[in-house]
């Protein structure tokens, strides 16, 4: 699985559609549709929707978020709802929003 990193020093508005895996550690905002995995780190920050099979959050993201999995580390926050299959929260992670689990 190839991985495409957005680092620190890139702003990006628009729409994203990739393969494979994504880790975020800039500013985003728009929309993220994926077959793979979506992986924001500490600082990322992303605003919008995502639509992707697997998420990991160690940054910020406020979004709409339709995954399988949802894993929110410790310094992981969603404000947002969520539907997916599995959710993981870490300790110290936050989710502020709905929660539909299908």
């Amino acid at each position: 699985m190839e991985t495409t990193e957005i680092t620190e020093d890139i702003i990006f508005r628009g729409e994203i559609n990739y393969d494979g895996r994504l880790d975020v550690s800039g500013k985003l905002e728009g929309k993220i549709i994926s077959e793979g995995a979506l992986v924001v780190n500490n600082p990322g920050f992303f605003k919008g929707d995502i639509r992707v099979r697997q998420v990991t959050l160690k940054g910020e993201v406020s979004a709409n978020v339709k995954c399988e999995l949802i894993t929110i580390m410790n310094s992981g926050k969603i404000f947002g709802d969520i539907e997916c299959k599995q959710i993981q929260i870490d300790r110290g992670g936050i989710h502020n929003g709905v929660t539909i689990m299908n």
